[in-house]
């Protein structure tokens, strides 16, 4: 055990986003082998992280909450500082807008190593705070690291940084497996037929995700009369204008809002595809989750998803941009003939590349630690 060894990740906040599943998984990772690993969190309280944990059935309470109010809250500085200075970490390592916060830990301290993970496509048009926290973060040698190659190359193409490592994401492949029983179970609460075909979305209701464009193409299939669900897994801003759509049309029990679940497992289960209509995406858990399962992935060729899917071989990637598209790649889904050779390559593809143990060694190196 490497005990001394301690590493921090610092995360917005204990939610359901992908960001902060990646940040927790890694702790859990580095806690397992053998290092002192803890979560702090800008934001929230341990209520919220005991439930998170209790629904993922995990045992792991290692976390401290800042107490930081809601928007841009320096005040909370003062309680970062004083735990980082009692537990001195090797490694302090933030994501996502933790990064402004991580900025002046650096400024006062510049023992531990510091990292950052950029979990999605450089914006072309950055604020002009975030353009001064990356460029100050650069010049304390705070290392970036892309969850992706096309994350990694949009902020060096962007001139924010000069090189971008890349780790890609991993998920628990154990947890994350076939369990015919939770998918007999799910699709009878779905109320799913032996031949409905089942497409599950699972992502927060944001414009970014797309949920409309994947409805109409959704809808658009429907009017073929084929059997068809669409599970929409999430919760967020758009949810009521995508519900009001549905709404509108004379199948709107083909289509579901389950709202966000701390555990989607089970729900997965249920499916035979994964879709997502996104405009962007870094590199997506939720399709990672969905993958090792064993649902065929129909996903846009969008940031760094053309990394994890090879059209036609485990999975079937289409145009965004295109008109038409998506309907298309939910077609040429129902007409596939080899659907339980893609499903095990697509398991396969997480297994070989994907698992969270593979990101925590990789991890790990970069830090320049080591488990015993």
């Amino acid at each position: 055990m490497n005990r001394e060894f301690k590493v921090v990740q610092i995360v917005p906040s204990i939610s359901l986003g992908g960001a902060e599943q990646m940040a927790l998984n890694l702790t859990r990772v580095l806690t397992e082998k053998g290092l002192d690993a803890q979560i702090v969190s800008l934001s929230g309280n341990s209520e919220v992280w005991n439930e998170v944990w209790r629904k993922r059935g995990l045992d792991y309470n290692a976390a401290y909450f800042v107490g930081k109010r809601q928007g841009p809250d320096f005040s909370c500085l003062r309680g970062l500082f004083r735990h980082l200075g009692q537990i001195r970490p090797r490694v302090v390592h933030s994501h996502m807008h933790a990064l402004r916060y991580l900025v002046p830990c650096a400024v006062r301290q510049r023992q531990p190593r510091y990292f950052h993970t950029l979990h999605s496509i450089e914006k072309a048009h950055r604020s002009i705070a975030e353009n001064v926290t990356h460029a100050v973060a650069r010049s304390l040698n705070i290392h970036p690291i892309g969850v992706s190659r096309a994350v990694a190359k949009s902020y060096e193409g962007g001139g924010v940084y000069r090189h971008v490592p890349v780790i890609e994401n991993g998920i628990d492949t154990g947890r994350f497996a076939f369990d015919p029983g939770a998918r007999q179970e799910t699709r009878s609460m779905l109320g799913a037929r032996d031949g409905t075909v089942v497409y599950v979305c699972v992502a927060r209701f944001h414009d970014v995700k797309n949920h409309l464009a994947l409805i109409r193409g959704f809808l658009e299939v429907l009017e073929d009369g084929r059997d068809l669900m669409l599970v929409l897994v999430g919760d967020g801003p758009t949810r009521v204008e995508a519900e009001n759509l549905v709404a509108s049309r004379e199948q709107s029990m083909r289509i579901r809002f389950l709202g966000a679940a701390s555990d989607p497992c089970k729900l997965l289960a249920g499916g035979d595809f994964f879709v997502l209509a996104s405009k962007w995406e870094g590199h997506p858990l939720a399709l990672l989750e969905a993958m090792s399962v064993g649902l065929v992935p129909i996903v846009p060729r969008v940031g760094g998803i053309p990394e994890i899917v090879q059209d036609g071989e485990n999975g079937i990637l289409f145009e965004p941009s295109r008109s038409g598209e998506l309907a298309g790649a939910i077609r040429a889904s129902l007409q596939m003939s080899g659907r339980a050779t893609m499903s095990k390559l697509a398991r396969a593809t997480i297994e070989k590349k994907f698992s969270s143990d593979a990101m925590g060694m990789h991890y790990l190196e970069l830090y320049g630690g080591r488990a015993e």
